[in-house]
């Protein structure tokens, strides 16, 4: 019970620092919207937020669940000691990515 309890705080100290990451990275976003708001003025922002629809569009849907199985399998692997898949997984995924 120890090591998940170990494994549970490594976890939790993770995804607190992701979300973190997360929260300065809106904000960040936030701000520079406004600043380039401000400086492009409403007509030019317009023609800003065009230009970056099909980015964003191709941003929502480039994951496919891909780091999800990635993170799955690599750890079934590694419980298994299957390091020739381990590899091969690794690399698909940074082909894929």
């Amino acid at each position: 019970m120890n090591k998940a309890a170990d494994i549970g705080k490594v976890s939790a100290k993770g995804s607190f620092h992701v979300l973190w990451g997360l929260v300065a990275s809106t904000v960040i976003s936030a701000v520079g919207s406004i600043f380039i708001a401000r400086l492009l003025g409403s007509e030019l922002y317009g023609l800003y937020g065009i230009a970056l629809a099909a980015p964003s569009l191709i941003t929502i849907f480039r994951d496919w669940g891909i780091t999800s199985a990635i993170i799955r399998y690599l750890a079934q692997y590694r419980t298994e000691n299957r390091a020739e898949e381990i590899r091969s997984i690794i690399l698909t995924g940074l082909f894929l990515r």
